[in-house]
């Protein structure tokens, strides 16, 4: 595989307004796979934040599965289902020819 024929995309990302720090976890992982020669040309600008949602645990309230995009239209917050938007146009520019 080559970088051009995937993406990279951070989700589970913590929502939390974001510092200038560049020591949390979420910043640490982006700048991991920034450096990594093989990855770094597939790694997206976006990322979807954390969300029960997509958990693939149950919870009391319901079940998703993370691919079931039926099942976050339905339940999903309106922060993620943008997060989710985004990020899938940002793939499909990605394979554009």
């Amino acid at each position: 595989m080559r970088p051009a024929e995937f993406s990279v995309l951070l989700n589970g990302v913590n929502d939390r307004a974001r510092s200038s720090e560049t020591n949390h976890a979420d910043a640490l992982t982006r700048a991991e796979i920034a450096g990594a020669p093989f990855f770094s040309a597939a790694l997206l600008e976006d990322e979807v934040p954390y969300a029960a949602t997509l958990r693939s645990t149950p919870t009391e309230r319901f079940a998703a599965n993370p691919i079931n995009i039926t099942a976050m239209m339905r339940v999903g917050g309106r922060q993620t289902k943008e997060a989710l938007a985004r990020a899938a146009a940002a793939v499909l520019r990605r394979s554009a020819p």
